[in-house]
């Protein structure tokens, strides 16, 4: 018989599309912002795609902090492009792109039926490796505040610990007195969730998206390709 006390979620692309929501704000962005006007915006895109995953090897790694990575992001993919840009102008540009990212989150009935439904009945929280400045907003324009405590929300930024380092899903889990084989946690990146929370003792849920393919030979308590799927197997 399962003894599930908590359940832990990863946020973007776990609990709502992040990854669609980033490609419309950074579009918005990129034609608004005096910086990319002049230049086409799918390219810029791709670019920065490119940038993303070297840049967040580092950030694992502790090679840059999450502020570096934000500002690396933009800043290395303006200059593959021959843009010029200083920090002000790439802090400028994040700060417009975070508002429009964030206007461009949309609620889920569904999702937030599901949440609603598993509040009932465990402990829940959200680790997350997202931005720290934003993320409380994210939940609250989710519509899923009222289901995740304030201190139930651990931000790797805030703690200088990035999943899928062990002592941030150990933090994630202090605030809900259960042990780590009474909770499962969900998430998207087989790297940052899945392998995470196995190697911190609790049942990992992995929610498979686009046909991602796992890089090592560990094997997640589930796979989903939908949070709806999660429930009948608790």
């Amino acid at each position: 018989m399962n003894d599930h006390r908590a359940i832990l979620f990863d946020l973007d692309d776990t609990l709502f599309n992040s990854a669609g929501a980033f490609k419309m704000g950074l579009f918005t962005t990129l034609r608004e912002h005096p910086l990319t006007t002049s230049f086409d915006p799918q390219l810029i895109y791709e670019t920065l795609q490119q940038h993303r995953l070297a840049l967040w090897k580092q950030v694992f790694a502790g090679e840059i902090n999450f502020v570096e990575y934000r500002r690396h992001r933009i800043g290395h993919t303006l200059q593959t492009l021959g843009i010029d840009a200083d920090t002000l102008e790439i802090d400028d540009f994040n700060r417009h792109f975070a508002r429009n990212y964030v206007n461009a989150i949309v609620p889920d009935r569904e999702v937030i039926e599901i949440i609603e439904r598993l509040a009932s009945r465990y402990s829940l929280g959200i680790i997350t490796n997202g931005h720290a400045e934003i993320t409380h907003e994210k939940v609250m324009r989710l519509g899923l505040s009222p289901y995740f405590k304030a201190d139930h929300i651990i931000l790797s930024e805030d703690r200088g610990i990035p999943k899928p380092d062990v002592r941030i899903f150990a933090e994630g889990l202090a605030p809900h007195g259960v042990r780590p084989d009474q909770t499962v946690f969900v998430g998207d990146s087989f790297e940052s969730d899945v392998l995470g929370a196995i190697h911190a003792g609790m049942k990992s849920v992995w929610i498979r998206l686009d046909g991602a393919v796992p890089s090592t030979n560990d094997q997640p308590f589930a796979i989903i390709s939908h949070l709806r799927e999660l429930e009948p197997l608790l």
